[in-house]
């Protein structure tokens, strides 16, 4: 079935108990619409409870959540379901092999609960609940990825400890920091069920615990504070925690402050277990529910009655096929080429080089950006090495040049600055490809990280400002 077709039909299928919005909410969530059975290939019947979605850099929807077969029985969830799909409302999505197992050792890993990945320099980092064999010291761990396929465990693990029952992790970024939200208790041997925080400027290494929210019901397992999802709108945050009025609840909260929300802040109900929030390519929110005994993943419209719907927001709307497409193909081609396969690895660059160029309207794939300034317009063209048909030597890298065209259509030269960028060098894996002026060669060399190339499109700036002031 086309992706066009399933939507068509998607939203005629109402199932779940959601009705339409309340007029008086201002979260809420429309009819839900299965899109995933995991049972599906099986001989009994299978489940998954929280999950998260992302959208690959080679534009395909990749699922990920706890999964075992009925009846629930969650010590002995030992692995991450994974599906995938070409549109996000895709029906149905693809079940995959496992993503994750456990590992007892040396990890001592006891089940994979609640899964959450988010994407960051080039790198997805996935992390969930890996429990242990002390309640009160619950560990949540984080593996990594280049391709959302292949997870390798950091070495660092556990990236948190804490009880009662740690777990959901729910990772972002606010400001300057990135955040990890957690389901705990006030204290590690039981107590009131808070939703905890820790904070991390590389998401490898965390620390400074805050209890963000704090409920009046206490105890040790389960809770009405689990799977937390916080949503930023403009300079309102959002909180959404559950099972809350039944086993397929979801209140919503809202706040001023990213680190504090009280019971009295509530401002939606959405019948959902586990819910997680996502937005489509178009920009569309929605909200998911799932869990034991549920057949699968299901997702609903989400509507948002703030007024804030222009606002920035931590929940991204994801690129659409160029340039996601085209940083895919530029992956493959960096793997090819590792793994010496020269000739399908040139093929697979200058594919990704002229999609990015045909598709963005620019001269060429990744190495060059335009500035428009008042009077000029500077091309970033960063000049690499080497060209021969070999694997790429991490550690090259050669001056850059800022040259300075002319509006004409001809793009006459008007000046090139050059100086060095020495401190790019010796990053491993971080391979690239270029594209020369005529378009006809693609050469290999080391590419600076997005962080990186934000400032040297800066300093390109105050270089030109300078001389054509």
């Amino acid at each position: 079935m086309s992706p066009t077709l399933a939507l068509s039909i998607s939203w005629l299928a109402v199932l779940g108990a959601s009705a339409e919005p309340s007029a008086d909410a201002v979260v809420d969530a429309g009819p839900f619409v299965k899109i995933y059975d995991p049972s599906v290939g099986e001989a009994e019947p299978w489940y998954i409870n929280d999950h998260c979605f992302v959208r690959g850099t080679e534009g395909k929807w990749h699922l990920f959540g706890i999964t075992r077969q009925e009846p629930a029985s969650p010590l002995d969830e030992d692995n991450l379901a994974h599906a995938t799909a070409d549109s996000l409302l895709q029906q149905p999505w693809v079940k995959m092999p496992f993503a994750l197992s456990v590992a007892e050792e040396p990890w001592k890993e006891t089940h994979l609960w609640a899964p959450h990945v988010v994407f960051h320099d080039g790198q997805y980092y996935m992390f969930y609940c890996a429990g242990g064999a002390d309640h009160t010291r619950y560990k949540i761990h984080l593996a990594v990825s280049n391709d959302l396929t292949n997870w390798e465990r950091h070495a660092d693990n556990p990236m948190a400890e804490d009880g009662f029952d740690a777990r959901d992790p729910f990772v972002t970024r606010i400001g300057d920091r990135w955040l990890m939200y957690y389901t705990a208790t006030s204290k590690p041997d039981g107590g009131n069920h808070v939703v905890a925080c820790v904070s991390s400027t590389n998401l490898t290494h965390w620390s400074d615990r805050k209890v963000v929210f704090v409920d009046p019901a206490s105890g040790t397992y389960g809770g009405p504070t689990e799977s937390p999802v916080v949503v930023r709108r403009g300079d309102t945050f959002y909180l959404f925690i559950g099972p809350r009025g039944g086993y397929d609840g979801t209140d919503v909260f809202r706040s001023k402050d990213p680190f504090h929300w009280r019971v009295d802040d509530k401002v939606g109900h959405i019948e959902a277990h586990a819910a997680e929030v996502v937005r489509d390519v178009d920009g569309k929110w929605y909200v998911s529910r799932c869990g034991w005994g549920r057949g699968g993943v299901y997702l609903a419209p989400l509507t948002w009655n703030d007024g804030l719907d222009e606002a920035e927001s931590n929940v991204p709307v994801p690129a659409g096929e160029s340039p996601d497409t085209a940083m895919a193909l530029y992956r493959k081609a960096q793997q090819l080429m590792k793994q010496q396969q020269y000739n399908e690895g040139y093929a697979t660059a200058q594919q990704a080089m002229s999609l990015f160029a045909k598709e963005n309207n620019r001269l060429a794939w990744m190495m060059l950006e335009s500035i428009e300034l008042e009077k000029v317009r500077v091309t970033v063209h960063f000049n690499m090495g080497p060209r021969e048909r070999k694997p790429p030597e991490i550690g090259i890298i050669r001056p850059v040049s800022f040259r300075v065209w002319s509006k004409e259509p001809d793009a006459r030269v008007l000046e090139v600055l050059d100086f060095e960028i020495g401190y790019f060098g010796g990053r491993p894996g971080t391979a690239a490809l270029g594209m020369t002026m005529g378009g006809a060669h693609a050469n290999f060399g080391v590419m600076p990280t997005d962080t990186e190339y934000k400032e040297i499109r800066a300093r390109a700036l105050e270089l030109i400002k300078d001389r054509h002031q």
